[in-house]
């Protein structure tokens, strides 16, 4: 077998990468965005990427020290848009405050926290007896308030969207 600039024993005589090729990159030796291994003779040497190479996130590009860094231009890519302390990629919509990483899910058909997941763990229970609860999709949540008189518990009715206790001794309700 012929020997590739690879760091690899192609031939499997004990040695690698020589007599290979002078030309081609080195794969398994990439060791950054704006560098990388390249065949030099019988042996392989770094090289950075031409300054102005993409790299990294949008706006990104590689400069003349093999650093990828942002350009003049592509600062406004960075901006923190809807002003919520984070900006892409880590904000998965910069263009709504109420989206950013850490922030806790809601039932409104996005993905509030920005992990890929949309109204995970959500329960629409406003943990009131005399509400009615639903989940609507985007526009969230509905608790629909039941009519007075609904039992809400043991010697209890709903009135006015409240849990409260019929008097046994017929003297008006408890609170």
């Amino acid at each position: 077998m012929r020997e590739r600039c690879n760091t690899l024993d192609d031939n499997c005589n004990g040695a690698s990468d020589e007599g290979a090729p002078s030309e081609g990159l080195c794969p398994a030796q990439v060791n950054s965005l704006c560098t990388g291994r390249t065949c030099s003779g019988s042996s392989c040497a770094t090289v950075n990427a031409p300054p102005g190479t993409a790299c990294g996130t949008a706006g990104a590009v590689c400069n003349a020290q093999g650093q990828c860094v942002l350009t003049p231009e592509s600062v406004a890519f960075a901006r923190d848009l809807d002003a919520d302390g984070f900006v892409p990629p880590m904000d998965c919509n910069d263009d709504f405050a109420a989206v950013r990483p850490g922030l806790a899910e809601v039932y409104d058909a996005r993905d509030n926290d920005c992990d890929a997941q949309i109204d995970e763990g959500v329960s629409c229970d406003d943990g009131n007896a005399c509400t009615t609860d639903s989940c609507r999709g985007a526009p969230g949540c509905r608790n629909r308030p039941r009519a007075d008189g609904t039992p809400c518990g043991a010697g209890s009715i709903c009135l006015a969207v409240a849990c409260v206790t019929i008097d046994v001794f017929g003297n008006g309700f408890e609170p």
